[in-house]
């Protein structure tokens, strides 16, 4: 009796998971684009509520996303490319803002070693 019931709660939830794919497949590229990004940001206020870094969940939200349908993760990765490579120049420029030259002088050749040694492990 509780398999029948576990098997028509899973066609069930399959098909409203088709429907709700469907959907979002349907919307316009800003709609869609407000929509996942609403729903990266709420995950990470959610996980930032419970304690958690906001980063994780950003990162559940993309996990998400893509477990539950492929084709709208590779439709929300395709529209929102632009953004990530936004986001990875400001990463990046706030890391070199933290950087404090005087160390990077200080430490040249272990920095130097450390370079060379990635770029021949990279051969």
């Amino acid at each position: 009796c509780r398999a029948r019931y576990r098997r028509r709660a899973g066609a069930a939830l399959r098909a409203a998971g088709k429907r709700l794919e469907g959907a979002l497949l349907g919307l316009d590229a800003e709609a869609f684009t407000m929509l996942v990004l609403a729903y990266a940001f709420s995950l990470a206020w959610l996980t930032d509520t419970l304690g958690l870094s906001t980063e994780l969940g950003a990162f559940l939200a993309g996990l998400a996303l893509t477990t539950f349908s492929s084709q709208v993760g590779g439709h929300a990765e395709h529209i929102l490319c632009s953004l990530k490579d936004t986001f990875v120049a400001w990463f990046f420029a706030s890391i070199g803002l933290v950087v404090n030259p005087r160390f990077l002088f200080d430490n040249l050749r272990a920095i130097l070693t450390v370079v060379m040694f990635v770029f021949v492990l990279k051969l």
